[in-house]
């Protein structure tokens, strides 16, 4: 994501910039470990899924201290977008996030499909669509090795 220009000030809105500027710029936040920064890019309304895990997270504060709460489980977190397509307002990308684990020191290594829709500048509507069952073959692998030792 070098592309992406990421200097000056959080931003309170992105008129100008293209749908699918406001969500790279989010993304990368998001992979920068900057939950204020990432939900920025969010309105005070925007809902987001993160599917399997329900419930939604509504609004921005919530966002912010829901990705917040993920980054604080990892040593690192890393984000690449591979393809993004929009039609419109709406956004769609694919990208693998990379989640190393403070409790095991594990790197897992995500495919997500994300979904999002732009209004005004903001990201009012946020989608993650990923295998959490990637993220239990590992968990699965770390305790049977932890068992034979």
């Amino acid at each position: 994501m070098s592309e992406v220009e990421t200097s000056g000030a959080v931003p309170t809105g992105n008129m100008g910039l293209s749908p699918i500027d406001v969500v790279s710029r989010m993304i990368y936040a998001f992979g920068e470990g900057d939950g204020e920064k990432a939900a920025a890019y969010c309105s005070e309304d925007c809902v987001y899924l993160n599917i399997p895990f329900p419930p939604a997270t509504v609004g921005r504060a919530a966002i912010a201290a829901a990705i917040n709460g993920l980054i604080d489980l990892a040593a690192d977190v890393t984000t690449d977008v591979v393809a993004s397509v929009t039609d419109g307002t709406t956004v769609m990308n694919r990208r693998y996030d990379t989640w190393t684990w403070k409790s095991s020191g594990t790197p897992i290594t995500l495919e997500v499909m994300g979904h999002f829709v732009v209004r005004d500048g903001l990201i009012t509507e946020w989608a993650d669509f990923f295998d959490d069952g990637q993220a239990q073959i590992v968990k699965h692998l770390e305790a049977a090795a932890a068992a034979s030792q």
